[in-house]
């Protein structure tokens, strides 16, 4: 036979979140922490930024790592380094 559980009549309360304009702030990058599906290239926010110098060099090396000579080529270039950049955030 079984036995008659109370009924849990209260809900959960939510966690709440930041409430601060900083905390918000911080928060609202949690999203592109790990940067896997940002579609920018590059990240820049009052508290967190990317070196667009390092970025450019970069891409300096796979040109002359793989001379792209067609249109095909050239877009594989730019594929490499935005899939670089977000694994590397």
């Amino acid at each position: 036979m079984s036995e008659n559980l109370p009924i849990q009549t209260d809900s959960p309360k939510p966690g709440g979140g930041p409430t601060t304009v900083a905390g918000k702030e911080i928060s609202r990058m949690n999203a592109v922490k790990f940067g896997l599906y940002s579609t920018a290239l590059l990240i820049k926010t009052e508290f967190y930024s990317e070196d667009a110098e390092s970025l450019r060099m970069r891409e300096e090396e796979l040109r002359a790592q793989f001379c792209p000579e067609s249109g095909v080529e050239e877009m594989c270039i730019q594929q490499i380094l935005f899939h670089y950049q977000c694994l590397n955030r």
